[in-house]
């Protein structure tokens, strides 16, 4: 099969390479070819017509969105927390901090128990008073994200939306891990990307196998 790769950075070189050294053939223009690799640009070329465009994101166009594959968005969400720790150490926001995670999905969860080891005060925030008895009998405390109180060191956001107002918690450092916004606080930080930002290699080697997963036909 053949294919193109839209290259933005070295994960997307990495990719080039796993492609071609699997068997994969590959060109330079976007012109009848087998599979496109688009990245987060796929909304840019809306003139492809083929089974397999794949992007890191949802579109107007159908696309396949590889962060929506389970095994993928599961391995990747590991290589987030350890990008995320990194940051963390790096800045001294790692050991012994109040820190208020918001989301308690696949990555939050990994999250809070990858900084839970460091001896950090966990709190939970969300919408689902159903998980309330899992997240205290994991140790860490729960509040409901219409109703948060206290004082954190660090929020680490993980829900694809704003969903609280950060300017409540001028005190706080705040880890925005799922969206981009324009506001007014001196310690806000979003990292949309960070397996791309710290583990290019490794993170390319995940695309890829579900590149190859997708284009073999191999069930989930």
């Amino acid at each position: 099969m053949k294919g193109y790769v839209e290259v933005l950075d070295k994960r997307d070189e990495w990719l080039k390479y796993y492609l071609l050294n699997s068997g994969y053939k590959l060109s330079e223009f976007r012109n009848d070819l087998d599979f496109y690799y688009l990245g987060k640009n796929g909304n840019q070329y809306c003139d492809l017509r083929c089974p397999y465009i794949f992007t890191l994101n949802d579109g107007v166009y159908p696309t396949i969105n590889i962060n929506k594959d389970i095994i993928f968005k599961q391995e990747n969400n590991l290589l987030t927390v350890l990008g995320l720790l990194k940051l963390m150490i790096e800045n001294r926001h790692g050991y012994r901090n109040r820190i208020l995670i918001l989301g308690f999905g696949d990555l939050a969860q990994k999250i809070a128990h990858c900084l839970k080891q460091y001896h950090n005060t966990i709190t939970i925030a969300n919408r689902n008073n159903k998980d309330d008895v899992i997240i205290k009998q994991r140790g860490y405390q729960h509040v409901d994200l219409k109703h948060i109180e206290g004082e954190f060191d660090v929020i680490i956001n993980t829900i694809p939306k704003e969903t609280i107002c950060y300017q409540t918690f001028d005190k706080s450092v705040i880890y925005d891990l799922a969206t981009t916004i324009s506001i007014n606080h001196a310690s806000y930080y979003s990292y949309r990307s960070l397996p791309g930002m710290f583990f290019p290699r490794q993170s390319a080697k995940l695309i890829f196998h579900t590149m190859d997963r997708v284009m073999r036909n191999v069930k989930k």
